[in-house]
């Protein structure tokens, strides 16, 4: 069965699967999820059916038996779904190390803190337009001092905005590194629906042990 059908399938399973649109790279990168999602519903179902023609056990047993069925399907899940989390944060790691670059010793470390101060201090006596400006044009040179020195501002201070500062740090990690930061965008696309899949899921879980 292709990751396609797998989808179809969830969405034929329970239409609250129904608004799970994704695109081909992400059922591609998703594939593990997908397919255990279905995989899960349907041997839920069978266990269901199993403790159901049990003549022998009592209904504490089944009970029991369904709790222990439910628990590994739900620690199967995360599991599927923390290598989604995983693979985000390894994206993230590697993004790092191709824009941040720590100083050498601990005179470049002082130099480094001595020269942001005194940026943040140029940027004190601009309007805020003419720092954003100022910042950005160094950005798009990739020069990364002006954001770094911002970004290290203490916590008091609020030369710019903290969601000006975010685009900036996209901007420049995406003109130093565009394939890592690439990377990160399709990761935390993946991370996000994977985490709708795993939630649709355990809701669907709850639908096939009431019966709904």
């Amino acid at each position: 069965m292709n990751n396609e059908n797998y989808l179809e399938k969830l969405k034929e399973s329970h239409t609250i699967f129904n608004d799970l649109n994704l695109d081909e790279r992400q059922r591609e990168s998703l594939k593990s999820l997908l397919s255990y999602s279905f995989g899960a519903l349907n041997s839920l179902r069978n266990k269901i059916a199993e403790l159901s023609q049990d003549i022998i056990h009592n209904e504490e047993y089944k009970k029991e038996k369904l709790s222990e069925a439910k628990s590994e399907l739900q620690k199967t899940l995360d599991n599927q779904f923390n290598a989604v989390k995983n693979r985000f944060a390894l994206a993230q790691q590697e993004l790092q190390a191709a824009t941040h670059q720590e100083p050498k010793d601990s005179n470049e470390k002082l130099l480094q803190f001595m020269e942001a101060k005194e940026i943040r201090d140029n940027l004190r006596s601009l309007p805020p337009a003419k720092r954003t400006e100022y910042l950005f044009d160094s950005v798009e040179a990739g020069d990364a001092t002006v954001l770094r020195a911002v970004e290290s501002q203490p916590l008091t201070s609020d030369l710019i905005s903290k969601d000006v500062m975010g685009k900036a740090r996209k901007a420049y990690n995406k003109k130093i590194a565009p394939q890592q930061s690439e990377a990160v965008n399709l990761a935390k696309s993946d991370l996000e629906a994977a985490e709708k899949i795993r939630n649709l899921t355990l809701v669907a879980l709850g639908f096939v042990e009431r019966g709904v």
